[in-house]
């Protein structure tokens, strides 16, 4: 049983809802750290996440005792540089719209932050929230009311779930972010992913303060995406009040244990809707004397997992080019001649390659929007379980089960290009009115 069908189950079965600190249904965080548990993330050892941690703390362009109205909490992924100035692929129309007003906090991702002077407004690391954590260690332990409860589902299904650490987790840090927000005092805080446990404290923090709190959508999200369709009501405490989303679709793929329809607003994507009107950019893959040009795009959980079937499908297709584009950046050296990994923008890779290869990645949409068609190749059905609903809107994207299959439709599969653009326009537009509605 897959992770996805796990949640769902247990949600089913058990009166997870129930299960209380601190007057929070604790629920709500544990559950997105039981679907991370198959993550393949590289471990970082404790000296260097301390090094790590001390470098990055005080980063950033901004004033500890000011004031601001709004509050972005962004991520490292999101950063793209452009004439030596970062850019956000998600948000930088929020940014350039509200920027007088507005901190940005960058998580660096396990990595050293860039140089503060790319930066052309307020910024902060989210590593001061870890040094705050690690050096005054966590809050004593609490009263779990039904603890039972989860401790019979952690035996049932191997869970393997230190509840009492992630308990003092959380509420450590719902105390960190309570006496930061005092301080800073914002009106409204947007985050672009919800469900870490981190940002439900921060969540959980804002909403006892009355402070708004704002999603804005940064990957796919289907019916079978657990975090936007919880099988129960298990509370609000943690979640966003608002989500700003792709287009019209997502409101097919939630549930009213997430947040109020009325409260998705579509506004699309910034960083797509620009480089699909941008002209002439190369990356010089037209160069490139092979047959054709692969990208590939990695998800955390299974990247370790696709990279060995890439290599396996490039022994045998040596005429083709495979260049992979990893979720951390991070590139090494492959045994093969024709597997390459590149840091260069995943968009200006897709736009000149012949085929786009990934497992569940939000970019098989992306790339099809730009006429690039994309091989899903279905590694523990992932592919199946989170595509399936939205791929028939889609007539430039397939499911492979085989590497054979992946190795015939790389040589013989010839889809028409896409003018199928199902995300909202005018990204600019929509958030200025948004903004204007709070």
């Amino acid at each position: 049983m897959n992770l996805v069908s796990k949640i769902h189950e247990i949600e089913k079965n058990y009166n997870v809802e129930t299960v209380i600190s601190n007057n929070v249904p604790i629920w709500q965080f544990l559950r997105n750290i039981v679907h991370n548990q198959n993550y393949d993330i590289k471990k970082t050892n404790k000296l260097k996440k301390a090094y790590y941690l001390l470098k990055n703390k005080n980063w950033g362009k901004y004033s500890v005792l000011d004031k601001y109205k709004y509050v972005l909490f962004t991520d490292f992924r999101e950063e793209v540089l452009e004439n030596n100035l970062c850019f956000d692929k998600t948000s930088q129309n929020l940014i350039d719209l509200i920027s007088e007003d507005l901190l940005v906090v960058v998580n660096p991702g396990g990595k050293i932050h860039s140089h503060s002077s790319n930066y052309i407004y307020n910024h902060m690391s989210a590593s001061f929230f870890h040094y705050k954590r690690w050096s005054g260690g966590l809050v004593k332990s609490l009263k779990i009311k039904n603890k039972s409860i989860l401790n019979f589902i952690i035996e049932r299904y191997s869970l393997g779930l230190d509840i009492n650490y992630y308990n003092r987790l959380f509420f450590t840090y719902v105390h960190i972010f309570s006496n930061w927000l005092n301080v800073v005092s914002p009106k409204v805080i947007f985050i672009n992913c919800y469900y870490s446990l981190f940002h439900q404290a921060l969540i959980f923090a804002c909403k006892q303060k009355q402070i708004k709190c704002v999603e804005i959508q940064h990957g796919l999200i289907s019916n079978s995406h657990t975090q936007y369709s919880p099988k129960k009501f298990i509370g609000t405490h943690c979640m966003p009040d608002y989500l700003l989303c792709y287009n019209d679709y997502v409101k097919n793929f939630t549930n009213k244990n997430y947040i109020k329809p009325e409260n998705i607003i579509p506004i699309g994507h910034y960083y797509l809707e620009k480089k699909i009107n941008e002209k002439n950019h190369t990356c010089g893959l037209s160069s490139i004397k092979y047959k054709k040009v692969i990208v590939v795009s990695t998800q955390d959980s299974i990247q370790k997992e696709l990279i060995q079937k890439i290599e396996e499908i490039a022994k045998i297709k040596e005429n083709i080019l495979f260049i992979i584009k990893t979720r951390d950046g991070d590139h090494a050296l492959s045994r093969y001649k024709n597997v390459k990994f590149s840091k260069q923008d995943i968009y200006n890779l897709i736009k000149q390659a012949d085929m786009h290869i990934s497992c569940y990645s939000t970019v098989a949409l992306e790339a099809s929007m730009m006429g690039t068609p994309t091989i899903l190749i279905n590694i523990n059905n992932l592919s199946t379980l989170y595509f399936d609903s939205i791929i028939g809107e889609f007539q430039n994207i397939i499911i492979c089960e085989s590497i054979s299959d992946v190795i015939n439709k790389i040589d013989t599969w010839c889809p028409q290009k896409t003018t199928n653009f199902p995300y909202a326009l005018n990204n600019k537009e929509r958030i200025k009115r948004f903004i204007g509605s709070l």
